[in-house]
């Protein structure tokens, strides 16, 4: 008879200290002063801060009116001129997210982790949009694909750098690429092209980057792994089973690898502490063609579930959040994301404008629906309304 091993309870919460709360008003402080370059009016650069406070907010849905009213804004113009209109630098901001991440979150042991995410979308004139396979709903849908950098730290982990997918049909046609506010050479590139290009920029900005790790869409790309190697980065990239790998002197499928590796040794070892402990799994190592590189080797690794030992589990990545394991012993166990959201809003930002916000609420709700409808009336020309803003 076998008995059950539990788990460790969690440590005590840590207090939450007025240093703490100082310390977060300098660090939102130090990120308006890093943004405020990247826009070219000062109108721009409060209307920026006044929208990132309303996304650390811990207002539910965050549409445009939702953070109109967050900000005490009479109607939500002010950020859809700042979000569609305004003249500001997204490479300059991209440049200095960089640079604090490098700061803040840099670890010699940090991983980037490639991916890409689609935005489902009705139309067909957003920049990029067509019927491809949407990650978000899980089909092939209308939407938009934009492939992502993550950066994963013992620190923390953040969004590092996008770049928006363009499928053929979109570079093959200068004038909807013109019509779209896109130059019309735009070539085309595919998505490891595009991760490609970005990892570039990370390894030029000198972040420590100990890992790069993406799933088959990347683990396929012969030149990306190529590239990867003579930039002397250490990577690990999830292959598909019919993928040809050079073992020895022959090529062989990681399938055909595993059919004959299968009955040899599994070793068990830890992928990581997960919300519910330690996430273990059985491991195998296949040793791979050797690569120019007298100092690298090349592997192919194997993992498999230990709930479902005959199924084998891809690997993707490393997260990370907060301390290391082990790190945090004797001390309490740090806050959560939301919770940290919701006292950055109610200690930091919000102050005293929340009485003039709340009183001025019944207002603002009636606002709302009243300038919505004289817009339909207007718009369908029924009747002719004269909207006073």
């Amino acid at each position: 008879m076998s008995t059950a091993v539990l788990p460790a309870p969690l440590p005590a919460p840590a207090p939450l200290t007025a240093a703490t709360v100082r310390g977060w008003q300098a660090r939102r402080a130090e990120v308006d002063r890093r943004l405020g370059p990247c826009f070219r009016r000062p109108e721009a650069r409060r209307r920026a801060a006044a929208y990132l406070d309303g996304l650390l907010s811990d207002t539910r849905r965050k549409n445009g009116w939702q953070l109109a009213e967050t900000a005490g804004h009479a109607t939500p113009y002010g950020f859809q001129h700042l979000l569609g209109r305004a003249v500001w630098s997204a490479d300059a901001a991209r440049d200095e997210l960089y640079a604090y991440v490098a700061e803040h979150l840099g670890d010699p042991e940090g991983v980037v982790v490639i991916d890409e995410t689609g935005f489902p979308k009705q139309g067909t004139r957003s920049a990029g949009v067509a019927r491809q396979y949407c990650g978000a709903l899980g089909k092939v849908a209308n939407c938009q694909v934009g492939v992502c950098l993550a950066y994963v730290g013992a620190r923390g982990h953040t969004l590092l750098d996008r770049e928006l997918y363009l499928p053929a049909a979109w570079t093959d046609d200068p004038a909807r690429l013109r019509a779209a506010g896109l130059a019309p050479d735009t070539p085309f590139a595919t998505k490891p092209q595009l991760a490609r290009r970005m990892l570039a920029r990370v390894l030029d900005a000198g972040l420590p980057v100990a890992w790069v790790t993406g799933d088959t869409v990347y683990g396929r790309a012969t030149e990306l792994r190529r590239w990867l190697e003579h930039a002397g980065q250490h990577h690990v990239l999830a292959v598909p089973r019919n993928e040809s790998l050079w073992v020895g002197p022959a090529l062989w499928t990681p399938e055909a690898v595993h059919a004959v590796q299968a009955g040899q040794e599994w070793y068990r070892l830890s992928a990581g502490a997960g919300s519910k402990g330690e996430r273990r799994y059985d491991w195998q190592c296949w040793v791979l063609a050797e690569p120019e590189n007298a100092a690298w080797g090349r592997y192919l690794l194997f993992r498999r579930s230990l709930a479902d030992p005959g199924r084998l589990a891809g690997l993707r990545g490393l997260r990370a959040a907060g301390l290391r394991p082990g790190d945090a012993r004797g001390r309490g166990r740090s806050l959560s994301l939301p919770e940290i959201r919701r006292l950055l809003w109610h200690l930091v930002l919000q102050g005293p404008r929340g009485v003039r916000r709340l009183l001025a609420w019944p207002h603002w709700r009636r606002r709302h629906p009243w300038l919505a409808q004289c817009c339909h009336y207007r718009r369908q020309c029924l009747k002719p309304y004269q909207v006073q803003l």
